[in-house]
């Protein structure tokens, strides 16, 4: 997500942009904290919230393998 630039670092904080945070909300009814410190409560938040990860996953697939 930071390599795609959905997440911003700035020191221990990690910044969720706000349209991947609505995308999430309306695909899954979880709402993305748009602020986050640490990788270590990224992981806990996304291992609380099963929605999220399949929808991620779902979507990164769908970037890698969109036909051009």
């Amino acid at each position: 997500m930071i390599s795609w630039e959905m997440i911003s670092k700035a020191s221990a904080w990690l910044k969720i942009e706000e349209n991947i945070r609505q995308e999430i909300l309306a695909a899954t009814g979880v709402d993305f904290p748009d602020k986050i410190q640490g990788m270590d409560k990224l992981y806990d938040f996304l291992e609380a919230n099963q929605a999220i990860v399949s929808f991620l996953s779902d979507k990164f697939l769908a970037m890698f393998t969109a036909k051009k």
